[in-house]
C-alpha cells in the first residue's frame, strides 16, 4: 500500500485513540560506528520524549532517551539504536544493531502495482 501524508494520517489515528506522543531529536555530529554488519561513518541523532496513553483502563507512560546512528550506505539507514528510559516508572533499555545488509542482488517479491490507501493517502517509497 502507498500512504501519502502518512504523518497526518497516523497523527489523527493516535489522537483518536488518546495517544499523546512528544519527542524532540537533534543532530549530534558524526562518528565511526562498528557493529556486526560493518563499520560506518554515521550521523548521530540524540533525542528524548514520552508517550502517554490509556489501554484497557490502564494508564501507560513511557519516557525515554534515544541515540541513533544512521548511514545512507545502508537501506533504511539505521546502523545502531540505543534507548533507555522508564515505562510506568520501571527502567527499560533496548539496543538494536545492524547484523548484515546487502546493496545488490535483492529482488522484490511484489508482483503487482501497489494500491493507494483509502482516503487518498499515498507515500511513494
Amino acid at each position: 500500500m502507498r500512504m501519502n501524508e502518512g504523518g497526518l494520517f497516523a497523527q489523527t489515528m493516535m489522537q483518536g485513540l488518546g495517544v499523546e506522543v512528544k519527542y524532540d531529536f537533534q543532530p549530534a555530529g558524526t562518528e565511526k560506528v562498528t557493529v556486526p554488519g560493518g563499520s560506518f561513518q554515521a550521523t548521530k541523532i540524540k533525542g528524548s520524549g514520552s508517550v502517554n496513553t490509556k489501554i484497557m483502563m490502564k494508564r501507560i507512560v513511557v519516557e525515554n532517551r534515544s541515540t541513533l546512528w544512521l548511514s545512507k550506505k545502508v537501506p533504511f539507514g539505521t546502523i545502531r539504536t540505543v534507548t533507555e528510559g522508564t515505562m510506568n516508572g520501571k527502567p527499560t533499555r533496548s539496543e538494536d544493531v545492524l547484523l548484515e545488509y546487502g546493496t545488490s542482488g535483492a529482488q522484490t517479491l511484489i508482483t503487482q502495482e501497489p494500491l493507494s490507501m483509502p482516503g487518498g493517502f499515498s507515500v511513494n517509497a
